[in-house]
């Protein structure tokens, strides 16, 4: 599934704001405020890479996460997460960020996985048409985000758009994009807190 947005920090919103919403009930946290489904003040550690452009950061404290700087490795200056980082920072979530266009070392985080749940949400802005093992990035995660800015490979000036094999993920973006609308665009039954 692929819904279209105005940026690539539209995308990591919208990304964000819908992975808040379909783990919550995964996430050992207090909710202590909600809006029907979307929850409003609580906030989830995820790991971002020290080296990334401050979308990726900003969009995370926008959507009310901690964002966790996890260390870069220092020849491709890829993200590097270990099991001990995942446990020590209570991490909920994850955001490799394939940088210029090279994939991050997905099976690394993947092993991780295995033992901690979290979220992946692979932001592809500087990366559209990569490939790791054979798999676009994008498709290796929950969700991908990307950004067609002028100076990423796919230049359209802006625009940007998110990606899932997961029908409920895509849903909710699709629902969150539109103000939170469920149901048809005639009725207006707004569930959850969305953005235009």
């Amino acid at each position: 599934y692929c819904i279209a947005v105005t940026s690539g920090t539209s995308a990591l919103i919208l990304a964000l704001q819908a992975l808040k919403i379909y783990y919550k009930d995964n996430f050992n946290v207090a909710k202590p405020n909600t809006f029907g489904d979307h929850v409003v003040t609580t906030s989830y550690n995820i790991a971002i890479p020290a080296l990334t452009f401050p979308a990726t950061l900003n969009s995370a404290i926008l959507t009310g996460y901690n964002g966790v700087l996890a260390d870069v490795y220092s020849d491709d200056m890829l993200i590097n997460i270990s099991k001990d980082f995942v446990a020590n920072n209570f991490i909920k979530g994850v955001i490799p960020v394939h940088l210029f266009g090279y994939p991050v070392d997905m099976d690394k985080i993947y092993q991780i996985h295995k033992s901690y749940k979290f979220f992946i949400l692979e932001d592809c802005c500087e990366a559209i048409g990569s490939k790791y093992k054979g798999k676009y990035v994008g498709t290796l995660g929950d969700i991908g985000a990307f950004s067609f800015y002028a100076s990423h490979p796919l230049a359209v000036s802006e625009y940007g758009c998110v990606v899932t094999n997961n029908e409920v993920l895509y849903s909710l973006m699709k629902s969150i994009k539109n103000h939170g609308r469920v149901g048809s665009n005639l009725e207006f039954n707004h569930k959850y807190i969305g953005y235009n």
